[in-house]
C-alpha cells in the first residue's frame, strides 16, 4: 500500500470518529434515550424517571415550582458559587415541598404571613455563617418575621441528616441542613400554629406557654435553645416534631405536641431526595 493511500485510509477513520463523536453530542449520550434509557424531552443528557434513573431537576425549575406552588421566593446573592446555589435550592425546595404537601396549614402560613408580610423570602448569603441581628450574633440561618425573610448561609452543609433530633439538654435539635431549615420555616408558621390551636380549644400564646414551665423544664424537654425564648421553644419543636426521625428516640413535651395536633401538623415528615437520601 502507497503512502498516499495509508494517509487517505487514516484521514477516513478520523472522519468516522469526529462523525460518531458528533452524533453522541447530539443524542446525549448514555442515559439520553440512545442507550436503553428513555430520555428527558427537550434535554441532551441526564434519564427521565422512567428510564431507570432519577431525572434531575434544575435550580431554575425548583425555584420556579417554589415560587408558583408554594409562594416562596428564593434571592441568590452575588458572590455565593452556582454548586452551593443550587445545592441550596434544591433541599429548600425538599424541606418547603414535604412541610407544605404535608400541612396545609404550613402551606398557608408560607404562601402568607401570619404577620402581614407576603409570601416567604428566602436569601441565599454567601459564607458559612449569616448576621442574626436580633441576636446580635452569627448563625447558619435566621428568620426576620417583619419582612417574612428567611437568610441562609450558601456554605451550610447540605451532605447527610441526622436519624433523628436531639431532643433534651443539648444545645439545639440539631445542625444538619433540614432541621436549620425547618427551625427557621417553624419561625414562619408558628404564628399561625398557635391561632390554629386556639381555635381548637387550646387558648394559649407562645409566651404564655413558654411562662407555664421552668426554663430547666424545656431545657430537659427541647433544647438549651428553646428555654431563650418563646419563639425559639416552637422553632426548636417545629423542627424536631417535623424530622423524619421523630419518635425514634425521646419524643417532645405534651404541652407541645397538643398545640401541633389540634393545627394538623403531622410528625416525622419524610421527603425522598436523589433516589435514597431522606431529607
Amino acid at each position: 500500500m502507497s503512502d498516499l493511500s495509508i494517509r487517505l485510509q487514516e484521514v477516513m477513520i478520523k472522519a468516522l470518529e469526529v462523525d460518531a463523536f458528533c452524533h453522541k453530542l447530539a443524542k446525549g449520550g448514555a442515559g439520553s434515550g440512545d442507550y436503553g434509557h428513555e430520555g428527558r424531552p427537550g434535554e441532551v443528557g441526564g434519564s427521565s424517571s422512567e428510564g431507570g434513573v432519577e431525572s434531575i431537576r434544575s435550580s431554575t425549575d425548583l425555584s420556579k415550582e417554589l415560587s408558583e406552588k408554594y409562594g416562596v421566593h428564593i434571592h441568590v446573592a452575588d458572590g455565593v458559587s452556582p454548586q452551593r446555589a443550587d445545592a441550596i435550592i434544591s433541599h429548600s425546595h425538599a424541606v418547603i415541598s414535604s412541610l407544605s404537601d404535608s400541612s396545609p396549614l404550613v402551606a398557608q402560613s408560607l404562601r402568607q404571613s401570619a404577620y402581614g408580610a407576603g409570601g416567604l423570602k428566602i436569601e441565599i448569603l454567601k459564607g458559612k455563617m449569616v448576621w442574626s441581628e436580633e441576636h446580635q450574633e452569627n448563625a447558619f440561618a435566621t428568620y426576620q418575621k417583619e419582612t417574612n425573610t428567611l437568610k441562609i448561609a450558601s456554605g451550610l452543609n447540605t451532605s447527610g441528616a441526622s436519624a433523628a433530633p436531639h431532643i433534651g439538654n443539648q444545645y439545639n435539635v440539631g445542625t444538619d441542613f433540614r432541621t436549620v431549615m425547618s427551625h427557621e420555616i417553624g419561625h414562619a408558621v408558628s404564628g399561625k400554629i398557635v391561632m390554629e390551636a386556639h381555635k381548637q380549644g387550646i387558648a394559649l400564646t407562645g409566651k404564655e406557654l413558654f411562662d407555664s414551665k421552668s426554663k430547666d423544664y424545656w431545657r430537659s424537654g427541647v433544647s438549651k435553645y428553646s428555654a431563650k425564648n418563646s419563639r425559639e421553644l416552637m422553632a426548636e419543636s417545629f423542627a424536631a416534631y417535623t424530622h423524619p426521625g421523630y419518635g425514634q428516640t425521646k419524643g417532645l413535651p405534651k404541652e407541645i405536641t397538643r398545640i401541633f395536633e389540634a393545627a394538623g401538623i403531622k410528625p416525622g415528615i419524610r421527603k425522598i431526595l436523589d433516589g435514597n437520601q431522606r431529607i
